[in-house]
């Protein structure tokens, strides 16, 4: 059986308050396929695994040293990493349920007393509702990468986003 790992660079670099979706849904999928998972928080951890996807959502997350000397094992992606240009989930893997238990070592790892903003991590489930957003904060990736108002991946009515933009107005 072949061991895939996952290396999310923003948790890794102080963390976030959220686990990454696309790692998540990545694991699911890789699973389905009969592929072992796990999130890799060490190099000690990543020296098992075949293949390695190392995901950043923020541009500011650095990414381990010690994944330069297992690039070559490597497939980086995320918005992190190419904020205008990064491509999308394979839909096959985008239709894929997120591997929740994915994070459960690290949230282990924290004993009988884990902080609070960990229940993220275990026990939220995490979706989208729409896409793209009408707030335009500069720090966004949002602003960078959608228009507001336009379809995102073939997903969306523009109708819909006309109703949301007159509610944002008020």
């Amino acid at each position: 059986m072949q061991t895939i790992g996952l290396v999310d660079a923003d948790l890794l670099d102080g963390g976030t308050r959220f686990p990454n979706l696309a790692l998540m849904k990545i694991a699911s999928f890789e699973r389905s396929r009969g592929a072992a998972v796990r999130l890799c928080l060490t190099a000690a951890d990543a020296t098992p695994c075949a293949k390695i996807f190392v995901s950043k959502v923020f541009t500011k997350s650095r990414v381990p040293r010690w994944i330069e000397e297992i690039a070559d094992r490597c497939e980086f992606g995320g918005t992190g990493f190419n904020l205008v240009d990064a491509p999308p989930l394979p839909p096959e893997v985008e239709r894929s349920k997120p591997f929740y238990d994915l994070y459960k070592p690290f949230v282990d790892s924290f004993g009988d007393a884990p902080p609070r903003w960990l229940d993220a991590y275990s026990k939220t489930s995490i979706g989208f509702t729409s896409r793209g957003c009408f707030r335009r904060c500069p720090f966004c990736v949002n602003r960078k990468k959608n228009a507001f108002g336009a379809l995102v991946a073939g997903r969306g009515v523009p109708r819909r986003n006309a109703t949301l933009r007159r509610f944002a107005r008020r």
